[in-house]
């Protein structure tokens, strides 16, 4: 069950591809950059990290709410879509 206060949240994971500290932003690799929120500490986050995003629409922008690495290990659960196992095979017989 989720609160009233969750409704508008929203959640977005994605690659980090830039940190601006001074503007308090952080770019994943998907086009999305989000204004980071006052507990966000953008000082433990890194380039090329796995993240997840919970993120609600603001006046200014995508303000990030929460910010959490993926660990790799969850990473590795989750082939990348052009692995797909039939994704070749089934049309190539005859």
């Amino acid at each position: 069950a989720s609160s009233a206060a969750d409704a508008g949240r929203k959640v977005a994971t994605g690659q980090i591809e830039a940190i601006d500290s001074v503007n308090r932003t952080i770019s994943l690799s998907s086009g999305e950059t989000f204004r980071a929120g006052p507990k966000v500490k953008l000082s433990t986050r890194r380039i090329g990290e796995t993240i997840i995003v919970v993120y609600e629409i603001a006046e200014e922008g995508l303000q990030a709410i929460k910010v959490r690495r993926i660990p790799q290990s969850i990473e590795a659960f989750v082939p990348p879509p052009e692995r797909s196992p039939n994704a070749q095979g089934a049309q190539e017989n005859p």
